[in-house]
């Protein structure tokens, strides 16, 4: 035998063996069954490679077998690696306690009203990834329709001025003044919005406010997802999409309140509540933490998915994030085709409601 094939055989026994951990039927459930499985897949492996080396002929029929063999390993390899690529998992360590304190900061400086800096600080929990991005992304749409409502307007003469143009029949007047004081102050968010809303709902010009938004996506300093916020008042508005109804409860709702992070006893109980009980009673961000969690642990469970695209779309009323997580289950290999058609009517069944 040949001593250069000692080193081809065992590189090749170690490669096959950690490439055939990737076979989806190899689950871990039955360690037996496994074992027997890879030392099979192993052991052909072997055997067509010890045929191919004895001669050049065989061995082009040989390379074909071998990608029969390990084509499915070699796709959820593949599968696996994008998915990381575009969902990383994050392996710090959890700390709940500054998990906590941190939501009790934002849920302080929602109930203030003091939005700028709570702005930022939902922005610097995205960054970090010490609370759920999708929570937070929730929190900051219902922020920005408190900020933007047509009564904030108020505080500004200029705003209030091209709000009351508009209300007496006006609104391409009220366009131009919004459009003058874009010119000394571009910045200024509030007159962008209430500058788009006049173009979408009383001018019927969505050539001007696919601009306006796509002045938006190129601005460097935005607040997070408010580009995405715009896009659906924008739709909502045009009649694209129903408009949500208004909710009773505050954004504080979607936090832990201050009180419940105070006392221990009560989040515990919250945590032990179903999920469609903290949904109705407004706990949204304890929702939604616990199902990413749960999901984390079954990433396969499709219901767990549908609820948290629900919790988002339906009770946080954000369309844009509910879409995102069907895109995700739909690039989810796990996933069949029925299961993915599934997804995409219920969400349908959301837009139709009108809950979204």
């Amino acid at each position: 035998m040949n001593l250069v094939f000692i080193p081809i055989f065992a590189g090749t026994t170690a490669l096959s063996w950690w490439l055939s951990g990737y076979d989806t039927i190899v689950t871990g459930e039955d360690r037996a069954a496994d074992f027997r499985r890879r030392a099979m897949r192993c052991g052909a492996t072997l055997l067509l490679i010890a045929a191919g080396l004895a001669s050049p002929w065989i061995l082009i029929s040989v390379t074909v077998l071998i990608g029969v063999i390990w084509a499915s390993c070699v796709s959820e390899l593949f599968a696996r690696g994008f998915q990381r690529l575009v969902d990383p998992q994050d392996t710090r360590q959890f700390d709940p306690r500054q998990t906590a304190q941190d939501l009790d900061k934002l849920a302080m400086l929602v109930q203030n009203e003091r939005n700028d800096e709570a702005i930022e600080w939902c922005k610097k929990l995205k960054e970090s990834g010490e609370a759920s991005t999708l929570a937070i992304e929730a929190v900051l749409f219902q922020l920005y329709s408190r900020m933007f409502s047509g009564d904030s307007v108020q505080s500004s003469p200029p705003l209030a001025e091209a709000q009351r143009l508009w209300a007496q029949g006006n609104p391409g007047e009220a366009a131009s003044k919004l459009d003058s004081l874009l010119q000394k102050d571009p910045d200024n968010l509030r007159a962008v919005f209430l500058q788009m809303r006049i173009y979408a709902q009383a001018l019927k010009r969505p050539d001007k406010t696919d601009a306006l938004l796509r002045t938006l996506g190129q601005r460097p300093h935005m607040p997070p997802v408010f580009v995405e916020y715009a896009r659906q008042s924008i739709q909502e508005w045009s009649g694209m999409v129903p408009r949500p109804e208004k909710t009773t409860e505050g954004i504080e709702s979607l936090l832990v309140n201050r009180q419940d992070s105070q006392c221990p006893d009560r989040v515990a109980d919250l945590a032990k509540t179903s999920i469609d009980e903290l949904l109705t009673r407004g706990h949204l961000s304890i929702a939604v933490e616990i199902l990413e969690c749960q999901i984390k642990d079954q990433p396969k469970n499709l219901n767990l998915w549908l609820k948290l695209a629900e919790a988002h779309g339906v009770y946080c009323r954000n369309l844009s994030l509910a879409s995102k997580i069907i895109g995700r289950i739909e690039a989810n290999p796990a996933f069949t085709q029925e299961e993915i058609q599934l997804a995409k009517s219920k969400l349908r069944e959301w837009r139709g409601k009108g809950r979204v």
